[in-house]
């Protein structure tokens, strides 16, 4: 990974994540960036405290009630009120709202923040998502189960690839989102991923059709983008829709990849590229 890609990871992952039960200051109030960095000191009180919390607590974002971990990375920002993928989401939600987007693919769905936040759109009337790490896969489905979306939801605890096999999985268990398969390509120090997991790999076009579907699939696999969409080759092209998915520096076939299934590059949000297919 090049140094500009290492400091652009670094950068998204200083980045909080709106929670609490105060609405996203930004998009509820309209406060540009300097009002959004006049928060921060109140942001970095608020994930301190939160640190002090043994016991997981619910928190907010935009009215869903998530279960949270206040000593992992993501959850303490959402608890602290501090913005987390706003313009994603944002946009995403839009999106769905004009195409009438009904079908919802979460890959790499961590505690379920996009599962729950789109499931509660109207225009979805399914949510499919998969996560492999058993810490957030039953945080995932407490986040269901608390939303009352547990007729909308499927979930599996198995990671996406372009074969089916066991693998052992990288945890780190103070930031649990953030998993991986290879350490090479990570900016992280090593020795932060302390805990493994052995993990079930699939293939999508095996577990999931959605022929003729419009629909909307995130991706955020921590390096394993290309493998995943090499598992979903006939999704790809069998669906329309959105996709949104993180893309490294080492992993630029993606892009010509989605490109061959007629997916075509419409924006960039932060390390998120987005495609869409009419």
């Amino acid at each position: 990974m090049t140094n500009t890609a290492v400091a652009r990871r670094s950068a998204r992952e200083r980045v909080g994540a709106t929670g609490g039960k105060l609405a996203d200051p930004v998009r509820s109030a309209g406060m540009g960036v300097d009002q959004t960095m006049a928060l921060r000191p109140v942001h970095s009180l608020r994930k301190r405290l939160a640190k002090l919390r043994r016991f997981p607590s619910i928190g907010y974002r935009d009215g869903a009630p998530l279960i949270l971990d206040p000593r992992n990375w993501i959850d303490n920002r959402l608890l602290a009120g501090a913005p987390y993928e706003n313009a994603q989401l944002a946009f995403v939600r839009g999106e769905i709202e004009r195409r009438g987007l009904s079908q919802v693919v979460d890959i790499g769905a961590n505690i379920g923040l996009y599962t729950v936040l789109l499931g509660r759109e109207a225009a979805v009337t399914a949510v499919h998502a998969f996560e492999p790490v058993r810490r957030n896969y039953n945080q995932l489905l407490g986040n269901v189960f608390a939303n009352r979306l547990d007729m909308k939801v499927t979930a599996h605890r198995f990671g996406l690839g372009d074969e089916t096999h066991e693998v052992v999985i990288h945890v780190d268990p103070t930031s649990t989102g953030v998993s991986r398969l290879d350490l090479t390509t990570t900016a992280r120090n090593l020795s932060v991923f302390t805990e493994q997991e052995t993990i079930q790999v699939r293939r999508l076009d095996d577990v999931l059709s959605l022929d003729g579907e419009t629909i909307f699939v995130k991706i955020d696999v921590e390096g394993m983008a290309e493998a995943v969409l090499r598992g979903m080759s006939r999704l790809l092209d069998r669906t329309a829709g959105l996709l949104q998915v993180e893309i490294s520096e080492a992993e630029q076939g993606a892009v010509a990849r989605l490109e061959g299934h007629g997916w075509r590059f419409v924006k960039r949000i932060e390390g998120d590229q987005y495609f869409t297919k009419e």
